[in-house]
């Protein structure tokens, strides 16, 4: 697919590694500049924020089998935009010392924008479920609730720092490519239901 700009926002790669089986899964997110122009300065802010997110919260229901490896950015405004991409050293691992269950095995997330249509809601699948966080065919109520609530404090952390807001980013209308992408704020981080979902591209052998 061509490159499709998305006007001031950037996108934020997560990169998760499995130290038992040595897979790796990532979690995406958008962020939006609030105003001016985006910069290497903005984007280095951006990635201090999200580290520290991740050692105080994000990594507080993970396995400690899962370790945080990588956080590249990129800037969506140009093809050519700036971009970051920072080794995590030490790697930041999950805070549970319970052993991870498949890296497929995962809860959904929502993110809720306020406007309707696909174009304009998200989601997250969370990386690193423990055993013992899933009950028959659903993760424990404590545990869900833990995990909306740390990425809702993701987009709060960065709503504060007051330079990007979290977005959804559209790049499709319809099933059919946009000239230029949409960044929409997302305004609420929700639980459908604790049901266990399956992320089939980080199946063995799958892919991310």
């Amino acid at each position: 697919m061509a490159f499709i700009p998305v006007p001031n926002c950037v996108e934020l790669v997560a990169t998760y590694r499995n130290t038992v089986t040595n897979q790796f899964a990532k979690n995406v997110f958008g962020f939006k500049k609030n105003a001016g122009g985006i910069t290497a300065a903005d984007l280095t802010a951006l990635k201090d924020l999200y580290i520290a997110w991740e050692t105080d919260l994000g990594n507080n229901d993970r396995s400690s089998n899962i370790e945080l490896m990588n956080v590249y950015i990129r800037e969506l405004s140009t093809q050519n935009g700036i971009i970051l991409d920072f080794p995590v050293s030490p790697a930041i691992a999950g805070a549970r010392a319970n052993s991870v269950l498949p890296m497929h095995t995962t809860l959904a997330v929502k993110h809720r924008t306020g406007v309707a249509g696909r174009s304009y809601r998200g989601r997250t699948y969370f990386i690193g479920l423990c055993e013992g966080d899933v009950i028959g065919d659903f993760v424990a109520t404590a545990r869900g609730d833990t995990i909306r609530a740390a990425l809702q404090d993701l987009r709060v952390d960065a709503s504060n720092a007051g330079t990007f807001v979290q977005v959804v980013i559209s790049r499709q209308l319809n099933g059919v490519p946009r000239e230029i992408g949409v960044g929409t704020q997302i305004l609420g981080t929700v639980l459908e239901d604790y049901r266990v979902d399956t992320q089939r591209r980080r199946l063995s052998g799958a892919g991310e």
